[in-house]
């Protein structure tokens, strides 16, 4: 799990940090123009998390409190994911879903990481994967 403050279109210096994308790719560029809102967007990755049996349910609820929005990347799963994603964001209106294409190689989760972090419309982000949690503990640190 990391959280990152996003920079501005265009901005740089302390406390903006970019990654550099799949094998130095160009970072990814911001979907929205204009300013960030403040808070944290969430992010996940996820293909065939049904049947592999991942707790991704469990992931995205304990990141709800503390995001204004959890974006969820759905990448052509065959196994009922992306309906089971579609029914968790039809009950909690923080979540979005966007589709992403999967690929052979490892590279693909360095470009979907990009893809999502492209979709935050907010200062800061926080990756999470699909089998891990955080604990309600940690919030107020995450949020200070």
């Amino acid at each position: 799990m990391r959280i990152e403050r996003r920079a501005a279109a265009g901005a740089t210096g302390p406390g903006y940090r970019t990654s550099p994308g799949a094998r130095g790719a160009a970072p990814a560029q911001a979907v929205r123009s204009g300013p960030l809102a403040p808070g944290i967007t969430a992010h996940m990755i996820g293909r065939n998390l049904e049947r592999i049996r991942y707790p991704w349910r469990e992931a995205v609820l304990s990141v709800l409190p503390v995001s204004e929005e959890v974006i969820l990347c759905e990448c052509g799963s065959e196994d009922g994911t992306l309906e089971a994603m579609r029914e968790m964001a039809a009950r909690h209106g923080k979540i979005r879903i966007v589709r992403g294409e999967w690929g052979p190689r490892c590279e693909v989760l360095a470009a979907r990481t990009n893809q999502c972090i492209a979709e935050v419309r907010t200062t800061h982000h926080l990756q999470i994967q699909a089998d891990e949690v955080l604990h309600e503990s940690s919030y107020a640190e995450v949020l200070g």
